[in-house]
């Protein structure tokens, strides 16, 4: 697929891409989060031939198929799990920053529109109490790559 992109692209051209793993980052990852995600997630990726570990391989495969001229940037926000309750409306004004709750928002939103698909039930990590104490206690968090791959002008 790379390959065809490479040839759409004019010299100097680039795409951007948000790639996202579907399991946090492993040292953070629980054993209920870990449990849940095996058990509805990665054996269906598996099954499906999906990658794995999409932000470790693309830089490789951008690399390999000259994507990576100058001006190519991958940045790599992190969002945790769980970052605790969001205020009530009427506290928002003396309440402290929200940024990093509407980070974990928006995240999962991301996590659920790329790997939602191959999830095979229909109750989702986030709202299993377990798994969000969890969360908590280990700090998980999920870092997605915002892509931006750039071809060589020549090879």
């Amino acid at each position: 697929m790379l390959r065809a992109i490479h040839r759409c692209l004019a010299p100097g051209g680039s795409l951007r891409l948000i790639l996202i793993n579907p399991a946090p980052e492993v040292n953070t990852l629980g054993p209920r989060l870990r449990t849940w995600l095996e058990k509805h997630l990665l054996l269906n990726l598996e099954l499906k031939f999906r990658c794995m570990n999409p932000t470790k391989l693309f830089p490789n495969w951008l690399e390999e198929t000259h994507l990576r001229a100058e001006g190519s940037t991958i940045v790599r926000p992190k969002f945790h799990a769980i970052a605790g309750d969001l205020p009530k409306v009427e506290d928002l004004e003396t309440h402290f920053d929200i940024t990093p709750r509407l980070y974990s928002q928006v995240g999962r939103m991301l996590w659920k529109e790329v790997w939602g698909r191959h999830v095979a039930t229909d109750n989702w990590w986030w709202e299993d109490k377990s798994i969000v104490q969890e969360c908590k206690e280990l700090g998980t968090f999920w870092q997605y790559h915002l892509i931006t791959a750039v071809r060589q002008e020549s090879e």
